[in-house]
């Protein structure tokens, strides 16, 4: 190796290691990954409104997903699901306004518990029968 060739070399390498570095950091997870986990931020369901806003943020994410599911070529019984737990979060996060604490909690856990099985149901394939909706939220 000359000496010109060592600057084009070291120029190669950082392109390179940047490129495994921005990999690294990609985040793979699903839109419905990033849903499930706002779930764990406390302070989104610190109060009935909070909660009512966050659900609803929700729905509307589960919409859209739904929508472009369904606008491909072959929409399946994944768009089907996604679009149904959107209607059901939306009248969720109307009922949430207005609840308790401990009712906060109660819808909070069993939505996403709801959720998880909605990924598992769309992980698997998407055959049969969708997941089960949880108890509509009454405060």
């Amino acid at each position: 190796m000359n000496r010109g060739q060592r600057p084009l070399l070291a120029v190669v390498s950082v392109f390179v290691v940047a490129g495994v570095v921005a990999l690294a950091a990609v985040d793979r997870s699903s839109p419905l990954d990033r849903t499930i986990a706002r779930f764990g931020d406390e302070g989104r369901f610190s109060s009935g409104g909070r909660a009512a806003r966050t659900i609803a943020d929700i729905s509307t994410q589960l919409r859209v997903q739904g929508t472009r599911c369904r606008d491909d070529k072959r929409p399946d019984a994944r768009c089907l699901a996604m679009l149904s737990a959107a209607a059901f979060m939306a009248v969720s996060a109307v009922n949430l306004v207005d609840c308790s604490p401990a009712d906060v909690r109660d819808a909070r856990l069993a939505l996403e518990r709801y959720l998880r099985s909605l990924r598992e149901f769309i992980s698997d394939g998407a055959k049969g029968a969708g997941p089960k909706l949880p108890k509509v939220t009454s405060c």
